[in-house]
């Protein structure tokens, strides 16, 4: 349960799914609408979400916030002030890949562990 005093972080937030949560959380009522931090790893990423989400943007319920390498320790120390809840989406999307636990699964584990020291270091 969220209350307009929470902020809920949501990892890569352009993926399908993410765009779902940030939808849903902005569809509650005023007074259990969080404020929505949202991550993107590129500005080109956060351009889709700016054009769905310009209201809510304009309103200040969100806030884009660019993480360029979610793997690297302390990505996310800056963002997760103020956080009260985290949906974490965030995992490479690879395709036909020759590698698939270097290219994906490392990574995707490497983004989480990152994520977690940082909600670690949070008050």
């Amino acid at each position: 349960s969220t209350s307009s005093s929470s902020v809920v972080l949501v990892t890569d937030a352009n993926g399908h799914v993410a765009q779902h949560i940030v939808a849903q959380l902005l569809e509650r009522g005023a007074g259990s609408r969080p404020k929505i931090k949202a991550t993107v790893r590129s500005g080109t990423s956060a351009i889709g979400l700016k054009t769905v989400f310009a209201d809510a943007l304009a309103s200040g319920s969100l806030e884009v916030v660019q993480i360029v390498a979610i793997t690297s320790s302390r990505s996310f120390d800056s963002v997760l002030d103020e956080c009260t809840y985290v949906a974490h989406v965030a995992s490479p999307l690879v395709v036909c890949s020759k590698d698939v636990e270097n290219e994906a699964l490392k990574p995707a584990i490497r983004g989480t562990i990152s994520l977690m020291y940082s909600t670690l270091k949070c008050k």
